[in-house]
């Protein structure tokens, strides 16, 4: 039997901020679409089947439906055939009529919902309130709610939430793009663009010429694992000189604090970073040490993701000769991101030529450390 490392959803959500729901959200959507597309339905999704680990990656557990590790949550297993937990319950589980994956989607759109709203759409005063209201009632939009979520994210989950399995979602990849999709929207909010191990690289990467079967057949991850020049190009949206094909629109403000915030990505950086220049071990020292003395009145920094540190790229060098915007420090000229290449290799931003590279792990590259403006 496994052992898996780590809380439940329901232990962790005092630890969670909207970005990290939707980044777990997404992490489960996908690996519904992977048991799905084995016939498998898992029948019971709930905050305490969804294992989180350190890291914040998500893991579906409990797939014997007649076992429940919450008992405040007891399984319905022997009610006129009825499965499940039934406040995260999907009306056809309800009624017993028709359940397939579509129904494991209404249940992680309940979580959702409850989760970014703090209130369950359906939870009433007992279990037949409860199994009622289903099947019956439809929820208050969440962005009425919780006025940091914007109407994409809050349509999103309202589609997964419809009584009618047909009109949500077909599968979990088509949600999990749903909400990447609302992150690369210019228009709207960018949430955390954090990329999830085991979620599968988007379909504009994916060529159909069998020469490029790595990416095709999903057999890589950007950020674990030994990937060819060709790809990562691609996965960053980078030219053959490994810099952005496109930069991404700032619009900095100096808080006076030794921070910078964008108000386009909705991320708050260190203006200075790391004094010192480290190896990649040392790191979490470092974001450990700065939230433990509530750097700039915060304890929610944390290093990067790859994604986050090209949105600091710049199309042209600064007078101090870095393609970062003069805001910035110019001290930290290299520096770290959360994500790792290989098993000896993470990705960096050189920000000296503009470029994204890899270093490896006893490398001495600085730190900026970013978190997200509104939590």
């Amino acid at each position: 039997m496994e052992l898996i490392q780590g809380e439940t959803l329901k232990e962790k959500r005092n630890q969670l901020n909207i970005h990290k729901i939707l980044n777990i959200s997404i992490q489960v959507a996908d690996a519904l679409d992977y048991v799905h597309k084995k016939g498998i339905f898992h029948r019971d999704i709930k905050p305490s089947n969804i294992m989180i680990n350190k890291d914040f990656n998500a893991k579906l557990i409990d797939f014997s439906i007649a076992k429940s590790i919450d008992p405040s949550e007891t399984p319905l297993t022997a009610h006129k055939g009825i499965m499940g937990s039934y406040s995260y319950m999907s009306p056809e589980q309800i009624k017993n009529n028709g359940v397939d994956g579509r129904s494991d989607i209404f249940s992680l759109g309940i979580i959702l919902y409850e989760f970014v709203t703090g209130t369950h759409p359906f939870k009433v005063k007992n279990s037949y309130e409860t199994m009622k209201a289903i099947v019956e009632k439809i929820p208050d939009e969440p962005h009425l709610l919780n006025a940091s979520i914007n109407k994409g994210l809050s349509k999103i989950i309202m589609k997964t939430l419809h009584k009618r399995k047909d009109k949500r979602f077909r599968e979990g990849k088509e949600m999990a793009k749903a909400i990447i999709k609302i992150n690369e929207r210019k228009t709207e909010k960018i949430f955390n663009k954090i990329s999830i191990n085991n979620i599968s690289i988007p379909s504009k990467f994916i060529n159909n010429n069998k020469e490029h079967s790595e990416v095709e057949n999903n057999k890589i991850d950007p950020f674990k694992g030994n990937v060819s020049k060709e790809v990562y190009k691609q996965i960053f949206g980078l030219n053959n000189e490994r810099r952005p094909v496109s930069y991404t629109k700032s619009d900095y403000i100096d808080n006076n604090n030794d921070t910078i915030s964008d108000i386009l990505t909705g991320l708050m950086w260190q203006k200075s970073g790391s004094e010192i220049d480290m190896i990649y071990k040392n790191t979490q020292i470092y974001i450990d040490e700065i939230n433990s003395r509530y750097f700039a009145g915060y304890n929610d920094w944390r290093l990067s993701t790859m994604e986050e540190l090209i949105t600091l790229l710049e199309p042209q060098k600064s007078a101090d000769k870095l393609y970062i915007n003069p805001i910035f420090d110019k001290k930290q000229d290299w520096c770290w991101s959360l994500n790792s290449r290989s098993s000896d290799f993470v990705w960096c931003i050189d920000f000296r030529t503009g470029c994204v590279d890899y270093s490896q792990l006893d490398a001495i590259n600085y730190v900026r450390a970013v978190r997200f403006i509104n939590p």
